[in-house]
């Protein structure tokens, strides 16, 4: 959303409590705030984007991306960097429906972080500039050694819009490990089962969490996440 409002946008936030809004808005400088646990979001929505949602980053799916396909603009285009609320759950859900953005003429394309790392020296360049202007702040917590079981279940639990990691101890600097705002559901003992069986094998790349200050964030009309 910072990024988004650098660059000339509207952003509009999603998240899951007031002060989560009032942090996005008074401190991050977001144009508007939703909540998405109070009342109907796609009337919140409504309200926020009334010429509808040109950009839509999205990292969550489910009924919030549902919101969001029936308060798009024409035109419309859909970033899908991550899918939170289906990675605790035994089954996927099923998926929304995409009449909407046929009649948008709207636009979905996936994201993954790791397909852009090559332009690594220019994102370092643009926002560390922001940063010593003092135009772009975020928030972190960071544990020293092995992050506790009771900071994971609040990286889970969505208990601050602020980024989390761990410090070795011999290290000075924080190795940022998850970047999160919002709540996501708690993992099912079958899920932990399957991640803790699955047989070693490379690395692959996640786009859950690695897209920065929680990236569901609608742009209205106008706009250039």
């Amino acid at each position: 959303g910072q990024v988004a409002r650098l660059v000339g946008a509207r952003p509009v936030g999603i998240v899951g409590s007031d002060a989560k809004c009032r942090y996005a808005v008074e401190e991050l400088g977001y144009a508007a705030c939703v909540n998405y646990k109070q009342g109907d979001l796609r009337a919140q929505l409504k309200a926020a984007c009334p010429d509808g949602i040109d950009v839509y980053f999205d990292n969550v799916a489910g009924d919030t991306l549902a919101a969001v396909l029936t308060n798009l603009a024409l035109g419309a285009r859909i970033v899908l960097c991550g899918m939170i609320e289906a990675y605790s759950m035994d089954k996927p859900p099923p998926g929304p429906w995409l009449g909407p953005v046929v009649g948008a003429r709207a636009t979905m394309k996936g994201l993954v972080v790791y397909d852009h790392m090559h332009r690594m020296p220019e994102m370092t360049r643009v926002i560390g500039g922001w940063i010593r202007d003092g135009r772009f702040k975020w928030k972190e917590d960071v544990t020293d050694g092995v992050l506790p079981p009771d900071a994971r279940r609040q990286l889970r639990q969505g208990a601050g819009a602020r980024r989390a990691g761990t410090r070795r101890l011999d290290e000075p600097r924080p190795r940022l490990l998850v970047m999160r705002v919002a709540n996501a559901p708690p993992q099912s003992r079958r899920a932990r089962r399957r991640r803790r069986d699955r047989p070693p094998g490379p690395r692959r790349g996640r786009a859950r969490g690695a897209c920065g200050t929680r990236a569901r964030s609608a742009r209205s009309r106008g706009a250039s996440r």
